[in-house]
C-alpha cells in the first residue's frame, strides 16, 4: 500500500473518537473524508459513491439506539461495499469486551458478531484486503456520561476498583491515561 496515495474514509466523524481521528489524519497531510450519517444507516447509496477512490476505511458505528444484530449488519454491509469499491484496509473500532467475554453480554455480542462479518470479508481476498481490529477498553467520556450526577453534585467519580489498583482509561482526545486510584482516592468511591 505504500506506493498508493493514501485516502482515508472515516465514519462517525463527528463523535469524540471520529473528530480525533480526522484531525490526526489531516494534521499528517493525509487526504481524509469525514462521513456523516444523518438519520439511519438504511440508505447506503451515498456511502457507495463516496467511498470510491479511498484506500482505507476507519469504521466506527455508534450502537446507541440500534437493535443488537444491527451493528453486525451495518458493519458487514459497509465493509463489503468498501472492499468492492477498492478499499484495501478497514480499521474497525470494536470493544475490549470481545476479548474478555466474547458473545456473553450485549456489548461483547454486537462487537463479536460485527468482527466475524468483517473477518469473513477480508479473508475472501487476503492478497487485496486487510482488516485491523482495535479493541479499546474504558473511554473516559463514557465514564463521565454515566457518572455525571455524582461528579456534578458530589465532585466524585464512582469506581469498583480496589484503592491500590491501576486502571487504563482512554481519553478520546487521543491520549492514553493511567489513573492510579490510590493517588486519587478522595475522588473515588469504592
Amino acid at each position: 500500500m505504500s506506493s498508493i496515495k493514501e485516502r482515508v474514509f472515516v465514519t462517525a466523524a463527528t463523535g469524540n473518537i471520529g473528530i480525533g481521528v480526522v484531525r490526526g489524519l489531516v494534521k499528517q497531510g493525509i487526504d481524509t473524508t469525514a462521513y456523516l450519517v444523518v438519520g439511519s444507516y438504511s440508505s447506503i447509496d451515498v456511502f457507495t459513491k463516496a467511498i470510491k477512490g479511498h484506500t482505507r476505511l476507519f469504521l466506527l458505528v455508534a450502537a446507541h439506539g440500534l437493535k443488537p444484530w444491527s451493528m453486525s449488519q451495518i458493519k458487514g454491509a459497509l465493509g463489503r461495499i468498501a472492499f468492492e469499491q477498492g478499499v484495501r484496509q478497514i480499521v474497525d473500532l470494536s470493544s475490549a469486551f470481545v476479548s474478555s467475554y466474547g458473545k456473553k453480554g450485549i456489548i461483547g455480542y454486537v462487537h463479536t458478531a460485527a468482527e466475524e462479518k468483517l473477518w469473513t470479508l477480508a479473508d475472501e481476498n487476503p492478497e487485496q484486503r486487510s482488516l485491523v481490529v482495535l479493541r479499546p477498553g474504558a473511554f473516559m467520556t463514557n465514564h463521565f456520561r454515566g457518572d455525571v450526577h455524582t461528579i456534578k453534585h458530589q465532585n466524585k467519580i464512582a469506581s469498583c476498583a480496589s484503592p491500590s489498583s491501576k486502571s487504563t482509561w482512554i481519553d478520546t482526545k487521543g491520549e492514553w491515561k493511567q489513573l492510579e486510584f490510590i493517588k486519587y482516592q478522595k475522588y473515588i468511591i469504592n
